[in-house]
């Protein structure tokens, strides 16, 4: 299927996704959720906000460790310190997505917020104005659509959100449909930088609205980093262009986040 035809409402691999991560004819998805919803935390939103953006940031090439953000106190942050900055942007983007609800608006606040030491003062929180290619080593792996079609794309993107977020869905729809948004919005590429970390912010930002704030101690950015040449992968083999691209690839890549809640399940 080409992008040009592909929703994010659209659920025509929703049956080989559910098969994919549990089952198609009893609901292991939402039986997994329900016990992770109800398992203890271990520690307070406050470290799961900044393990999530450690692990986002080091997605993005940041070399610092959740241990060494934590232990490392203020005074000692001069050196790497672009490094720190990056990282409590992006738990002050997430700390804003709690407290509001997932528009587009919103979206460009929290990427002013999280792009401060990322782009110049008149790209954060604004769609790219030129065009974009995504490097991978020495080579162009991705192109991104036209800046003339961006924000096209984006409204387009949160009308299917919005209509989505008019009731709650359940666990395995909410998994679905939000893995949809993250692929669609990492294909967008809508910034100049901070794409993937505003498409993982994205994904809890949507999950807390429909399933609670339990949401937000998902381990998705550390699922990520831990298995990232898969993540990687799993985008690359849909194709190089935008306008080329084959959505009929994209089970696996849908299959990642629910995977994040291991221990919980296991899934093929």
């Amino acid at each position: 299927m080409n992008r040009q035809t592909m929703r994010v409402t659209d659920e025509k691999y929703f049956k080989a996704w559910r098969r994919a991560t549990g089952g198609e004819n009893i609901s292991e998805l939402r039986k997994i959720f329900v016990k992770f919803v109800k398992s203890k935390p271990q520690a307070t939103f406050n470290y799961y906000t900044e393990s999530a953006a450690v692990y986002s940031s080091r997605i993005e090439g940041n070399s610092l460790d959740l241990s060494r953000f934590i232990n490392s106190q203020p005074r000692k942050r001069k050196f790497k310190a672009k490094e720190f900055a990056e990282i409590e942007n992006l738990i002050a983007a997430y700390t804003f997505a709690k407290r509001r609800k997932i528009t587009e608006a919103n979206l460009l606040e929290a990427h002013g917020i999280l792009s401060q030491n990322l782009l110049g003062k008149s790209e954060q929180g604004v769609y790219r104005k030129s065009k974009m290619a995504v490097l991978g080593g020495n080579r162009i792996e991705y192109f991104s659509p036209e800046h003339t079609k961006v924000k096209m794309l984006m409204t387009e993107l949160f009308t299917d959100i919005a209509a989505l977020c008019k009731t709650k869905l359940e666990p395995e729809r909410a998994f679905y449909h939000i893995a949809l948004v993250h692929l669609i919005f990492v294909h967008i590429h809508p910034f100049g930088d901070g794409n993937g970390r505003g498409a993982r912010l994205l994904e809890k930002w949507f999950l807390s609205q429909h399933l609670g704030t339990a949401s937000w101690r998902l381990p998705s950015e550390a699922y990520i980093w831990t298995h990232r040449e898969a993540y990687y992968q799993n985008l690359r083999v849909l194709g190089e262009e935008f306008y080329e691209l084959d959505y009929d690839l994209c089970i696996p890549f849908l299959q990642m986040l629910p995977a994040a809640m291991k221990p919980f399940t296991v899934f093929n």
